[in-house]
């Protein structure tokens, strides 16, 4: 019985989501592990795999609705990652951070303060996309891989 593209394109939206569902939770149990130094804490764990799945599983999505419409040159899964990844630095690292830093600037005009950390969040984005977007870069693609040889099987 041969597939319909209609039916081609819902299993690759089920491993695309599959694969940012799991990509988001691998990231999440990493993060919160080395945060809390190898120690357990659920309510922490939970927020941090939350906002993780979170961060993979909306870009993927939008990318998904919107792919009906415009077609990328960059495969989506590639896409979905780099956003999951920014995202999920942001939600989880760089906001908590900055929020809890905010009351040592001594006076420095915002401004100025973020300009003075700019460098080194720099820095700490590179080493994040590093250790963590790329195990979610290939979680993503494997999903897709598995998705299309069954689709071609």
């Amino acid at each position: 019985m041969l597939n319909t593209p209609a039916d081609n394109h819902k299993k690759m939206r089920s491993y695309l989501i599959g694969g940012s569902v799991v990509a988001g939770l691998l990231v999440g149990i990493q993060i919160d592990w080395t945060r809390q130094s190898g120690v357990l804490h659920l309510a922490s764990m939970i927020q941090c795999v939350l906002l993780a799945v979170c961060s993979y599983l909306i870009p993927t999505l939008l990318l998904l609705s919107l792919n009906k419409h415009h077609r990328s040159k960059i495969p989506e899964w590639i896409i979905s990652a780099f956003l999951g990844t920014s995202i999920s630095y942001l939600s989880i690292v760089q906001i908590p951070n900055e929020i809890s830093a905010w009351q040592f600037r001594k006076g420095m005009p915002l401004l100025e303060y973020i300009l003075a950390r700019l460098p080194d969040q720099t820095l700490n984005y590179i080493f994040f996309c590093i250790f963590e977007g790329i195990p979610a870069l290939l979680i993503i693609w494997m999903a897709y891989r598995v998705g299309r040889k069954s689709i071609l099987a």
